[in-house]
């Protein structure tokens, strides 16, 4: 390990988490992490059942090691209906988030600015993915930059009076998007790209990725290779795209699509058999993804997801919920809306 870089308090690992590069020093900063969950997090010091706590609990109890009246921010799940329990994420330190978000966004796309357009639910405030979208616009949003409120009109509005002098990033939860161009194609720029948010599934129709993809590479007339994903969820402080800032591509041989999901140095992504929680997978082997995220640091880094994945070396490919888990994510915001 850099000594440079060295992980001795809880309070090292908050100033500079997002300077990670190595496994050693992931390694020694998650170490730091759990030794302080265990003494500072209730939740946490009584599980007992493996080191990943299932994301359920989110809903049932606050996770946090800080009292409530140090929260700065507190993130709420979509959830699916009225009668849902929705997930609530304690946040002690938003700036732990900026810099999450940030330094995880250059990570997959590189240090240039963009010209960022979001058509997400801007309407949800507690949503953790709107102040993501809303940061990133203000970070490395080029001048034009902004949340779409007029859906398709608007962004054809944007390209037809002048051309962008940044690449253009839509960014868009995926019923949304699809919904955009089925009322007709919005051709543009050459060399935009489209990160769509997930969510393949709701009560009232599915997709798979494949085939999302393919409608929005003909939708907005750009390749799929320009197509990505993201996947992030209120519970957690970092996300996974499936583009990383190496110049590779990352495509299945049979259709093109990008489907593995790439995490950033101080998160790791993991597959653990569905009946022994505690037990990694063999590589091309389904199971249940877990994840750690020591942005988590105050809140739960250590999640078990109810998310199907492959795991292929540090990379895993999403397959949707594991059975009888609840559906979620702001496509259930645009559901309700239509």
């Amino acid at each position: 390990m850099s000594s440079k870089l060295v992980f001795q308090s809880i309070e090292d690992v908050r100033r500079r988490f997002h300077e990670i590069r190595t496994d050693a020093q992931f390694e020694h900063a998650s170490s730091v992490v759990e030794a302080f969950q265990r003494a500072c997090n209730p939740v946490f010091a009584r599980y007992n059942a493996g080191r990943y706590v299932p994301v359920d609990v989110f809903k049932y109890a606050r996770i946090a090691t800080f009292p409530p009246e140090e929260t700065a921010a507190l993130f709420r799940s979509s959830g699916t209906g009225q009668a849902e329990r929705r997930a609530e994420h304690h946040v002690r330190d938003l700036e732990i988030y900026g810099r999450s978000v940030l330094a995880g966004f250059r990570h997959a796309f590189g240090p240039g600015k963009f010209m960022l357009l979001a058509h997400v639910p801007a309407y949800a405030p507690d949503s953790s993915l709107v102040w993501m979208l809303n940061h990133l616009i203000s970070t490395v949003g080029a001048p034009g930059s902004r949340v779409l409120t007029g859906g398709r009109d608007e962004l054809a509005e944007v390209f037809g009076a002048a051309r962008p002098e940044s690449p253009l990033m839509l960014f868009g939860a995926a019923f949304g998007l699809l919904d955009m161009v089925e009322r007709g194609r919005v051709p543009l720029p050459a060399g935009s790209q489209i990160v769509e948010t997930g969510g393949m599934k709701t009560h009232r129709r599915d997709i798979s990725r494949q085939r999302l993809h393919e409608h929005l590479s003909d939708g907005f007339a750009l390749p799929q290779a320009a197509i990505h994903s993201e996947y992030g969820m209120c519970e957690l402080l970092s996300q996974c795209y499936t583009a990383r800032y190496d110049g590779t591509t990352e495509e299945t041989a049979s259709g093109g699509v990008n489907e593995w999901f790439h995490a950033p140095p101080w998160m790791r992504l993991d597959v653990h058999q569905a009946d022994m929680p505690d037990t990694p997978c063999r590589d091309g082997e389904e199971g249940v993804l877990v994840i750690t995220d020591l942005a988590n640091m105050f809140s739960l880094p250590f999640i078990r997801t109810e998310d199907r994945a492959v795991r292929q070396g540090s990379r895993v490919s999403i397959r949707g919920r594991v059975s009888g888990a609840a559906l979620r994510g702001c496509n259930f915001l645009f559901e309700t809306d239509l």
